[in-house]
């Protein structure tokens, strides 16, 4: 009893090593289950105990019983053990036993299976070995995915197993769930004697809505696999999801030793995919150099165009493949590709012109032309005027015009100045651009610099001889684009120039200060209201407006900067210009900026003159709350001993007292007194 709970409840190398084997067990015993329901047999191969293997399979009822946890038989349990001599015995005892091969565990393994998949090669010729004693089926199939012990040999490259498999009749033509053949595992791997062994096994050709072996290894750039395979016409023309052939592949991954051995093969140089490419294209668009060599010099045509009318010109420049650019430039009969356009009527220049330099560079060397057919120039594209060096070699051309204007009426120098590239106006204007040339609005490069905010470009402009005044067709000027921008750096330079330039107003009846306010430009304001010497009559009222506005939106950095100016009176209505209207300018900038109303009634005292307009506006009361809207009874309502204190206040109080109340309070005493010598007059008559 003491033996049977040592060989049951301890490990295999602790009842090793404390005792040598026992007698011969019952069949009780050698049936029995461990704790985790693995029975003795299944816990001595798993230690490769093969003497208590041998010992335990004297009971021949061990033989196929299951491991209820993977469903795993001895022989499973074997296979799955890295093979030793004394293996050999023991699975030859179990096959002697009856030992059932196709029984399939949980995961739907024979033990065949496993051998194959894990290349135990002579487990596997010992399971051949008794083939006609236990009907060993070498084709059996996984129900989910039918894959045989082939299929898993030839996934792992296992040669020798793969080889003893097909000697003994196993069917290289089955399909698994993938539609695959052995081979195609073998292909897409790179194993190439197993390619050798099962491509001369006379394998079918396998399904046709999937890829040939020759297809799968020449994807990786198995270039040996592929010599092993046949190469037949149906493998070279097969086509994947996006059109490409097996040429199409390689040359896109640039396996070039493969290319030509495919195009040996026959492979079709110039086929297509479905964007319209051909392998030629491909390898240029992947930056390919030496396929795209291989593929020219086999005689691939240049003049193939895509689906977008691209050709390999416009390819290399989109992938900035300058090397291979470089190449077929090189090439003989490629000057009429240079001006061919794609679906967005766009040469290769044109499209080297808006995203590479260096290709660019070598179109222009190249020969290519720098105008389109519609008379479009490449100086019309904006990409051009953030590189110089790129202007600078187009400029080097003598057949191009600087003077050329689009359908818009656009100009290069417009372009440049809009692009705020000083360098590319300075360039244009020295090759003969006109400095006040007109787009179709009517407007100058100056217009436009002016409202990019391009200050340099603008100060440049004006100093190589730009019209200030000028105006476009709205009669709007450079000022009026620069206030709307907000760019107080090119209005400052334009008033500079020409200090009137304030005073014009465009067909919308607006001066340049219109804008500005309209766009919420607090320092552009600024400087436009300090620049008029007298501020026009119909902009008084539109500043007054543009407070209320500003009150109301509660813009306080644009209430400070009217406020500031020389010209705050009209933003309060003091110039007496605002009367068919409340004005409540001040009395809401009480209540919501107390600190901004303080600074404007110290604005009221003038030196020793205190202006009290202010105070002493009437024109809102248009209701019976005299008291209650009057500014002192908005300080009051507030709270705001601040304001109260003042020393405005302070001097309206004393001034009314001195000009009205002092009068007023000795009428009243006057009349006191008369009152009461009359009533003393009285009582002594009645008397």
């Amino acid at each position: 009893m003491d033996m049977f709970f040592l060989l049951v409840f301890l490990p295999p190398h602790r009842y090793q090593r404390s005792f040598p084997l026992s007698p011969p067990l019952t069949t009780q015993t050698s049936n029995a289950y461990h704790l985790h329901r693995r029975t003795m047999l299944h816990r001595a191969i798993a230690a490769q105990d093969h003497k208590h293997c041998l010992h335990l399979l004297e009971d021949e009822k061990n033989v196929n019983i299951l491991d209820e946890k993977d469903g795993s038989s001895p022989l499973h349990a074997l296979a799955r053990k890295t093979w030793a001599d004394s293996c050999g015995e023991v699975a030859a005892r179990l096959l002697e036993k009856g030992a059932k091969v196709n029984t399939m565990d949980h995961a739907e393994h024979t033990p065949l299976h496993i051998v194959a998949r894990d290349g135990r090669f002579k487990l596997c010729q010992l399971l051949l070995d008794y083939r006609r004693a236990t009907n060993l089926n070498l084709n059996a199939r996984r129900t989910s995915d039918l894959m045989t012990p082939l299929h898993y040999a030839a996934q792992e490259g296992w040669n020798e197993v793969v080889e003893l498999l097909l000697q003994e009749g196993a069917d290289p033509t089955l399909l698994n769930k993938t539609k695959w053949l052995p081979l195609h595992h073998a292909a897409a791997k790179g194993y190439e004697k197993c390619c050798r062994l099962l491509a001369s096994s006379n394998a079918a050709p396998g399904s046709s809505d999937v890829p040939p072996p020759l297809f799968l290894a020449a994807q990786k750039g198995h270039y040996r696999c592929c010599k092993e395979l046949v190469v037949d016409e149906d493998s070279l023309r097969y086509c994947d999801v996006g059109g490409n052939t097996v040429l199409h592949v390689v040359a896109k991954k640039g396996f070039n030793v493969l290319l030509e051995f495919l195009l040996d093969s026959g492979a079709s140089i110039n086929a297509r995919n479905k964007s319209g490419n051909t392998p030629l294209m491909e390898a240029v668009k992947n930056n390919k150099l030496i396929c795209v060599k291989v593929l020219a010099e086999r005689g691939a045509s240049l003049t193939e165009r895509n689906s977008e009318n691209s050709t390999v010109l416009h390819l290399a420049v989109f992938r900035k493949a300058h090397k291979c650019l470089e190449y077929l430039l090189s090439r003989q009969n490629i000057e009429h590709l240079l001006d061919v356009k794609d679906c967005k009527n766009l040469s290769a220049l044109y499209c080297a012109a808006k995203m590479d330099d260096t290709s660019f560079s070598l179109l222009i060397e190249a020969g290519a032309s720098l105008t389109s057919s519609q008379g479009k120039s490449l100086l019309h594209f904006r990409l051009v005027y953030r590189r110089p060096c790129m202007l600078q070699k187009m400029l080097a051309h003598n057949g191009i015009d600087v003077r050329i204007s689009d359908a818009n009426g656009v100009t290069p120098l417009h372009l440049a100045a809009e692009e705020g590239s000083k360098v590319a106006c300075s360039l244009l204007l020295n090759r003969g651009a006109r400095i006040n040339a007109l787009d179709n609005c009517g407007r100058s490069s100056l217009h436009l610099a002016a409202a990019a905010s391009h200050a340099d470009v603008v100060s440049f402009l004006i100093s190589r001889g730009a019209l200030v005044q000028a105006k476009d067709y709205t009669k709007t000027t450079a000022l009026h684009a620069a206030a709307a921008a907000g760019s107080h750096e090119c209005c400052k330079i334009l008033i500079s120039a020409n200090p009137s330039l304030g005073n014009n107003r465009n067909d919308n009846k607006k001066y340049a200060l219109d804008l500005a306010i309209e766009g919420g430009h607090p320092d552009t304001v600024e400087l436009l209201l300090e620049n008029f010497r007298v501020l026009p009559k119909d902009l008084k009222k539109r500043l007054h407006e543009c407070t209320q506005r500003c009150v109301t939106t509660k813009n306080r950095e644009l209430l400070d900067k009217i406020f500031r100016s020389k010209y705050w009176k009209f933003g309060c209505g003091l110039d007496g210009m605002v009367k068919e209207k409340p004005c409540r300018n001040f009395r809401d900038i009480i209540q919501l900026y107390p600190d901004l109303a303080y600074e404007i009634m110290t604005r009221c005292r003038e030196g020793t003159v205190n202006n009290f307009r202010l105070l002493e506006d009437t024109t809102y009361l248009d209701n019976g709350a005299r008291l209650e809207e009057h500014p002192v009874g908005v300080m009051a309502g507030c709270e705001n001993l601040e304001l109260l204190q003042h020393p405005l206040m302070v001097a309206w109080l004393r001034y009314k007292w001195s000009s009205y109340a002092r009068w007023l309070f000795l009428s009243l005493l006057l009349l006191r007194v008369f009152l009461v010598w009359a009533l003393i007059r009285f009582v002594l008559y009645t008397t």
